[in-house]
């Protein structure tokens, strides 16, 4: 195993989290047109008594709620979504069958991908549906007050709503992911040249800023190389020769001999630590930011969602109903990286065994990301690259 072979199971076992960490359930939309984030807070009046569909335009502009764009595969996820009730004591998490009556100063909130739907006041009756809501006036009022609110305004409408952003993770990684955030905000704002410029500034800034620990997991990953290097005849001489409690001896003394345990293949797993919540910290953030809905680059048309350049005939499981080109040319630079990846201290067969491992992670990889926004694969495209130069220098 290499740095860059490493740095490949660290960024899976992020997307695998992020799957996992995600709540709410996705369902098929029957609308594909993705509609804007609200930009303003909208004041409306909801009807009692009857469902409201989420998947719905409910905003004054045509704002819905849940994401209205089917995502695929892992992405799925985006078009959760999740119902909480919001008390002095903190945040109530509701499900489908449940219902709620809110107390004085309570909210409950409705939460899609960028769009939240916040209602207020005492004696509003609530009932949880799949993808809707019914509402029971207080007093036998015809209709309910609401807001509905872009998830960066939370904080605008109260304080306490801005628990909501990101109310999925553990509370160290949503602050983490909110951070993410802000960075990305400020460099947008002080550039003034597009969230694409941004995105591109922040992933060579993440680069810069975890620099240390990448190079000393590459060092790691060197130092491990040399061990089996020089341990491979010798356990392999152990173990034609002796079986049992005396070849369990030998191997001891010999990984003694070199100063090592057994356990010497984990020291890399030590920038994991550090790497992997601040991946998942990212991928929420891109996932989530409404700065990115309508923000194009080069031939990607929205940031937020795949940039899709020509239909499929039909549906492809984990991939969609559209051929997206991101992924593509991020698959490319792995490949590219895979062929020249080298290790002065493996054999042929070795290094041969590991290129192909690493080839093999550059199509898991292309399958996992397909269905994301183009904001979060770009991102991983650029980090590939700043990796792949990184590469290039360390030899």
């Amino acid at each position: 195993m290499n740095g860059r072979s490493h740095g490949w199971r660290i960024a899976l076992a992020a997307l695998s989290l992020l799957a996992l960490l995600v709540h709410g359930r996705a369902v098929a939309q029957p609308q594909e047109t993705p509609r804007s984030p609200v930009s303003s807070l909208q004041h409306i009046a909801l009807p009692a008594g009857e469902p409201i569909d989420l998947d719905q335009p409910v905003g004054a502009d045509g704002a819905s709620i849940a994401e209205t764009r089917r995502f695929h595969g892992l992405a799925h996820y985006l078009n959760g979504l999740r119902f909480f009730r919001i008390t002095a004591d903190g945040m109530i998490a509701l499900r489908d069958g449940d219902t709620a009556t809110l107390g004085e100063g309570e909210w409950f909130a409705a939460v899609g991908r960028f769009n939240v739907l916040a209602i207020r006041g005492a004696g509003t009756g609530i009932a949880i549906g799949e993808r809707d809501i019914r509402l029971d006036a207080p007093a036998g009022a015809s209709e309910v007050p609401a807001v509905v609110v872009s998830k960066p305004q939370l904080r605008e409408l109260d304080p306490v709503l801005d628990r909501l952003r990101y109310a999925h993770l553990w509370s160290p990684l949503a602050a983490l992911s909110k951070s993410v955030e802000a960075v990305l905000v400020f460099l947008e704002r002080i550039t003034d040249a597009g969230w694409a410029i941004a995105l591109i500034l922040f992933a060579i800034l993440v680069k810069l800023v975890l620099l240390p620990v990448s190079l000393a997991t590459a060092g790691f990953q060197r130092e491990v190389s040399a061990h089996r290097a020089a341990l491979a005849p010798v356990l392999a001489s152990i173990k034609k020769a002796h079986d049992g409690e005396e070849a369990h001896n030998r191997i001891m003394a010999a990984h003694k001999a070199r100063g090592i345990t057994p356990f010497y293949t984990l020291k890399p797993m030590l920038g994991l630590f550090i790497l992997l919540p601040v991946l998942i910290a990212i991928f929420n953030a891109l996932a989530e930011m409404p700065q990115f809905a309508g923000a194009g680059f080069l031939w990607i048309r929205d940031l937020a969602y795949p940039d899709d350049i020509f239909g499929l005939p039909g549906t492809v499981p984990f991939i969609g109903r559209t051929f997206n080109l991101l992924p593509w040319l991020m698959a490319l630079v792995s490949v590219a990286a895979s062929l020249r990846f080298r290790d002065v201290h493996a054999s042929p067969a070795e290094l041969s065994r590991k290129r192909r491992g690493l080839l093999l992670m550059a199509a898991t990889f292309l399958l996992l990301f397909y269905p994301f926004p183009a904001a979060m694969v770009l991102y991983w495209l650029l980090n590939n690259l700043l990796q792949a130069v990184q590469q290039e220098l360390w030899k």
